[in-house]
């Protein structure tokens, strides 16, 4: 969160100063936006305090077939808040800018402004994540191994915030190349 206060400030300060346009501060807000909607709705799927986890964690307790069922169910559902905010975003940047792709590349770079917090999970989860098989292989004691299959649940969990970054900043690119094809093509529809 405070990486995220920190790029609004930034932000801000660029669209007023650099750009001289404020309008484009909110296209950098809304991509900084589904971008933050994406890593804290994945935290909530896969960190340990959270009532998915909890619920896998009973029906594992269970038959294999509805721990399957069931995380197939939660696998389905995680997904549709982020695609949901990402299309929102680049819409209303889109709309709001008088539609300009200028505002949607905006949007795309305000979901880049997050790559430290990226960088530091994606440093941080690996090792976290490889600490329980370490001890594991070095035979250490039953209580370090538990306390490190708290790291390894915290570095599944942070690498699965870099997927959902990874996921926000390459639609809304995808779309800004596809647009800017279709404008330098000439292309008005798809069926042409």
């Amino acid at each position: 969160m405070v990486a995220a206060f920190t790029n609004i400030i930034g932000l801000y300060f660029l669209a007023t100063l650099l750009l001289n346009d404020f309008i484009l501060f909110i296209p950098g807000l809304l991509g900084l936006g589904a971008c933050l909607i994406a890593i804290l709705t994945t935290l909530y799927y896969t960190g340990l305090g959270y009532t998915p986890i909890k619920q896998m964690a009973e029906y594992s307790q269970r038959c294999p077939a509805i721990n399957v069922m069931k995380g197939l169910s939660l696998e389905l559902q995680s997904p549709i808040l982020p695609i949901i905010s990402v299309l929102a975003a680049i819409v209303l940047s889109f709309t709001l800018s008088g539609q300009s792709l200028y505002a949607v590349i905006i949007t795309n770079i305000g979901t880049d402004l997050m790559i430290g917090f990226i960088m530091y999970s994606d440093a941080f989860g690996p090792i976290t994540d490889n600490a329980a098989g370490i001890s594991e292989m070095a035979s250490i004691s039953v209580k370090t191994g538990t306390t490190l299959g708290y790291l390894d649940a915290v570095g599944n969990t942070m690498k699965a915030s870099t997927k959902a970054y990874a996921m926000i900043s390459e639609t809304v690119t995808s779309f800004v190349i596809s647009a800017t094809y279709f404008i330098e093509a000439n292309i008005s529809n798809i069926t042409e």
